[in-house]
């Protein structure tokens, strides 16, 4: 399940994934009538450290470059 593609909100969803947010049900959490979720593969765009230029910085992608990639990504 790509997360995006499914959401109600997926550029709120997006932007939570590009600052590095995973569901609980990602990370092995379990809840009761609720199935784990599969890895979306959109791990690769979350920021280490949580923090995304708005601007491109010296080693960083600007955040609107990045937030688009990651919605291509996950609406393939």
């Amino acid at each position: 399940m790509v997360i995006p593609k499914g959401s109600e909100q997926p550029l709120q969803t997006a932007v939570a994934r590009l600052l590095g947010y995973s569901w609980p049900r990602q990370t092995g959490s379990t809840f009761a009538y609720c199935s784990p979720l599969d890895p979306d593969g959109l791990d690769k765009f979350a920021d280490r450290d949580g923090i995304v230029c708005l601007h491109s910085a010296k080693g960083q992608v600007a955040a609107g470059d990045r937030l688009r990639a990651l919605l291509a990504s996950a609406m393939d």
